[in-house]
């Protein structure tokens, strides 16, 4: 009876989870289990549509698990799935909610609250999360609440929202002067920090623009060195390269190149981008915007992190066989190798610390990479430098860490509902650390020897002391 019970309830659910294009994952927390069951993503957009529902859930679940520890409440089963009606059904203790396009994070809270007869004290809850990007002295926050998301610009403690999107944005970077840019789906966008205003820079529903390539666009990467722009568009199994400067539109560079562009970067007149072609195998380019000509097309044996670009070629690292190379239009030159790394795991997702064990860098090179601010690396000029910026991190316990250069980068701290922002200088930090070191040490051998002159007069003056008594005696 029991094995017919275990199979009558076990094959449905194997059947269910195993259907045919459907993925599933689980949360588990003190307080609920979350169970997240979606269509598996095929193309470039449903890549991203299933991208915008994981950090909408995400966020759902750190505010879920806020309310319910301070309302007390018992564990709770939760199922996000595109078939399910938002109820909560009190006899399971499960919460059954609307999944794909239609998950609502504040619809959610509020059948949760219905449901348990808590009350929806949840507007003053804030889930941070994206990279801090450094602004001359202030930082640029993405962050979410209550199911729309915002830009924010931190300055002096206070913190004033500059973009408000019922939409998804990301790829926030800077673009050089007063301007940041951010994309959505199939635009792009630039944002002035002065005026607080922004303006729609390319847009592939733009029915001239998807006529010329004669499909369905969806914005795939962008970059920009603060004069000029290059985009990544993805169409079916075809990519094309976008090119403009910022004051102007972009216009098509390359069309229909037989692979999937991934990333993209610029840098004066040179673009380099990271793609993979039919085989599956991961191609790095290096074209000219000035001759329309891609140069060459690098095949990569292993994954790799890009450093620093500059106007001949990109820096990247390989964090499996610990090197640092160049590539430009005519070579792939391995600068560094046996370099000293560090993985650390952040709010963001895994990034390393790395450092040369010995200097053997050209002046240009070693400019270039102390210079760089990649989201995923942080350059360090030595070991020491590395194992402090490691102990520093170690020291947090929720945070995002983002490198401004080999000398400086940024944390931010959560803490609650708050964040900190907090900027650290690595060789300042660590010649204070040194000078105060020596200074305890001095005041230690003072303290030490002026306790050993004291405890001499002591002595002495009792010996003293003693022989006059004697003497009395006497």
């Amino acid at each position: 009876m029991k094995a017919a019970l275990f199979l009558f309830t076990f094959i449905p659910a194997l059947l269910t989870a195993s259907a045919a294009g459907t993925e599933r994952e689980s949360l588990n927390r003190e307080k609920f289990r979350l169970t997240w069951q979606y269509p598996r993503p095929l193309t470039p957009a449903e890549e991203y549509q299933t991208g915008i529902l994981s950090r909408k859930i995400s966020s759902f679940s750190n505010l879920l698990d806020e309310i319910l520890s301070r309302s007390g409440s018992e564990r709770i089963n939760v199922f996000i799935g595109t078939g399910s009606k938002n109820f909560f059904d009190s006899q399971r203790k499960t919460l059954f909610l609307e999944g794909g396009a239609a998950f609502d994070i504040k619809k959610s809270l509020n059948v949760l609250s219905a449901g348990l007869g808590i009350p929806a004290d949840y507007l003053g809850l804030r889930d941070y999360f994206g990279n801090p990007i450094p602004y001359r002295g202030a930082f640029l926050a993405l962050f979410q609440m209550n199911g729309r998301f915002y830009l924010s610009e931190e300055r002096n403690g206070k913190s004033s929202v500059l973009l408000e999107e019922s939409q998804y944005f990301n790829q926030l970077q800077s673009a050089g002067g007063q301007l940041m840019a951010y994309r959505l789906r199939n635009s792009l966008w630039f944002v002035n920090i002065g005026r607080k205003k922004n303006f729609l820079y390319y847009s592939a529903d733009d029915p001239s623009v998807s006529t010329s390539f004669g499909g369905d666009l969806f914005l795939k990467a962008f970059d920009s060195d603060g004069k000029s722009c290059a985009i990544a568009v993805v169409s079916g199994d075809k990519s094309h390269i976008l090119h403009g400067r910022i004051s102007g539109k972009p216009e098509i560079l390359f069309a229909d190149l037989p692979y999937d562009i991934d990333r993209i970067f610029i840098s004066g007149d040179r673009i380099v981008f990271s793609a993979t072609d039919e085989t599956g195998r991961t191609i790095v380019g290096v074209a000219s915007a000035s001759q329309k000509k891609i140069f060459n097309l690098y095949s990569m044996a292993e994954e790799f992190v890009v450093l620093a670009k500059d106007s001949k070629g990109m820096y990247i690292f390989y964090p499996r066989s610990r090197r640092i190379a160049f590539l430009d239009e005519e070579h792939h030159t391995v600068l560094i190798s046996g370099m000293k790394a560090q993985k650390i795991r952040d709010g963001d997702g895994v990034k390393y610390l790395i450092a040369p064990k010995q200097d053997f860098l050209d002046e240009s090179s070693l400019g270039a990479l102390l210079e760089s601010h990649s989201p995923s690396v942080m350059y360090l000029r030595d070991v020491n430098h590395l194992n402090f910026v490691k102990k520093q991190l170690s020291s947090c316990e929720q945070y995002s860490f983002y490198p401004l250069s080999a000398d400086e980068y940024v944390i931010l701290a959560k803490e609650g509902s708050t964040r900190k922002f907090t900027k650290y200088a690595v060789r300042g930090l660590l010649s204070e650390e040194r000078l105060l070191f020596e200074k305890n040490n001095r005041r230690r051998k003072y303290a030490l020897a002026l306790s050993a002159f004291l405890a001499m007069l002591i002595l002495t003056a009792q010996g003293v002391i003693n022989g006059k008594k004697k003497q009395k005696n006497g």
